[in-house]
């Protein structure tokens, strides 16, 4: 019995299944699109590597100062996951005033997966959310709603699994065959 959990934990293993949710948006590249980035009160303007990188500022941290900051709302982020992802929640951290989106794609179009609401306090603060239903994606869109007019970014993190290729499902379902080979073995 002990050789036939050991063979099944390691099909498991080896099929690519995750056991918990991971930033699954962690340093994956982003690219940006529209007007105003580093337009504002003339702060330092990050490198939009920075939001993905798993770090967040102190709460209350200015909102141009070493963000990802624009004027106007046709400033877009888009974070490419590089795979398709089951999206279970989000982190961000955003200017305190504002309202900001986060979008999937969903077959070529995007779809809202959160509205980020405005929070208390001065500058940066953090919000989080679960979702009511897991989104599958292959990237993410972030922009501004609503607000003052200047917006700025931290972090944003999305908490998932990788969606396995149809080969790693093949390679679990060989491997749960062998486990049933081996116990049919054992009982004869």
């Amino acid at each position: 019995m002990h050789k036939i959990s050991a063979l099944a934990r390691a099909c498991l293993l080896s099929s690519g299944v995750a056991f918990a949710d991971t930033n699954v948006a962690l340093n994956k590249s982003i690219t940006l699109s529209g007007t105003g980035f580093g337009i504002g009160w003339g702060g330092v303007l990050a490198d939009a590597s920075t939001v993905t990188d798993g770090v967040f500022k102190d709460a209350g941290h200015t909102w141009d100062n070493d963000t990802l900051y624009w004027s106007g709302l046709d400033a877009v982020s888009v974070i490419d996951l590089d795979g398709m992802f089951t999206i279970n929640a989000f982190t961000v951290q955003t200017d305190n005033n504002d309202t900001y989106r986060i979008e999937y794609n969903q077959n070529g179009s995007w779809t809202t997966a959160w509205d980020v609401p405005t929070n208390c306090c001065y500058g940066m603060q953090t919000n989080s959310t679960t979702l009511a239903s897991a989104i599958v994606t292959d990237s993410l869109r972030f922009t501004a709603t609503g607000g003052d007019g200047l917006y700025s970014v931290s972090e944003i993190q999305a908490f998932g699994q990788p969606v396995p290729e149809p080969e790693t499902y093949a390679l679990m379902l060989a491997g749960l065959g062998l486990v049933g080979f081996a116990a049919r073995r054992r009982k004869v």
